[in-house]
């Protein structure tokens, strides 16, 4: 098995940072991402691989993160409207 380095992403890094100030810890961590296992075991939780292949929703976190206005079409409408407003607002 090949290690991900779960905090390689910039992002990444600051949610498990939040995560480790915290008191409270996730029982499971969910994501379609190959390093949910590694990022399960930081914080002792249950990894839960969900859509791998991207079948339901095949774009990445990362990818609409990379370019929020070409993926508008992808995101749940307040999850959009959060993006018009703190991303795109000129």
């Amino acid at each position: 098995m090949t290690f991900v380095d779960c905090c390689a992403h910039p992002f990444n890094g600051r949610v498990i940072g939040n995560i480790e100030r915290q008191q409270c810890r996730p029982h499971a961590v969910f994501s379609s991402d190959s390093y949910v296992s590694p990022l399960a075991d930081r914080f002792a939780a249950t990894a839960v691989s969900v859509d791998p292949n991207r079948a339901a929703v095949p774009i990445s976190a990362t990818e609409i993160r990379e370019e929020p206005a070409a993926h508008l079409d992808k995101v749940a409408p307040p999850v959009r409207q959060w993006i018009e407003s703190n991303w795109l607002a000129s």
